[in-house]
């Protein structure tokens, strides 16, 4: 008996749907076999597919699941972010990183936020500053800033890219906003 569905993973193929019974939810199909078995806690599988993967919670703990329904990385995490190109962002004691698709950390859980901007870069928070890394862990930017900047329409770092596909940051220094690239330079703002 179906308790409870919500809307589609893809909104424009309508492949998807969530579904709920007995009060644990799963994903099916179009064709009604079932993707995701009905083991996930009430409306936290409700997360869309991204690259085929998507963030589920068993016992207050998140992993990530792919569209055959297979567990590929445990439901060991505090919080778990989107898959970003072959890497997953993931909590584990108050701290964030980045797990590849064999649960190796490639980033150490060691910052208190920590936001993909593309391009192999991350935002990232520790000791209550801001900097930026790579995906190797590798420091770019100095954690000098109080803060990268926010959208407030939907409180993720503001990015935009220029014509050459680089990466610009807006952040905030002795309570200046400006903005950098991606090789911490001031591009925009800056006096």
């Amino acid at each position: 008996k179906v308790d409870n569905y919500s809307y589609y993973f893809d909104n424009k193929k309508h492949e998807y749907f969530h579904v709920s019974i007995n009060k644990k939810w799963g994903v099916v199909n179009n064709n009604n076999e079932i993707i995701i078995p009905f083991t996930y806690e009430t409306n936290e599988c409700k997360r869309e597919f991204k690259n085929n993967f998507a963030a589920v919670k068993v016992n207050e703990r998140w992993g990530f699941v792919n569209t055959k329904g297979i567990l590929v990385i445990p439901t060991e995490y505090e919080k778990a972010n989107d898959y970003n190109g072959n890497t997953f962002e993931v909590r584990i004691l108050g701290k964030w990183g980045v797990v590849d698709l064999n649960n190796k950390q490639v980033i150490p859980c060691i910052y208190e936020n920590l936001e993909y901007l593309g391009n192999e870069f991350y935002a990232v928070e520790k000791n209550s500053k801001w900097g930026i890394i790579d995906s190797k862990n590798n420091l770019v930017c100095e954690f000098i800033y109080e803060k990268m900047g926010k959208d407030p329409d939907s409180h993720t770092i503001r990015i935009l890219r220029d014509d050459k596909n680089k990466i610009n940051v807006e952040v905030k220094l002795n309570g200046k906003t400006f903005w950098i690239n991606e090789e911490c330079r001031c591009i925009s703002g800056c006096k």
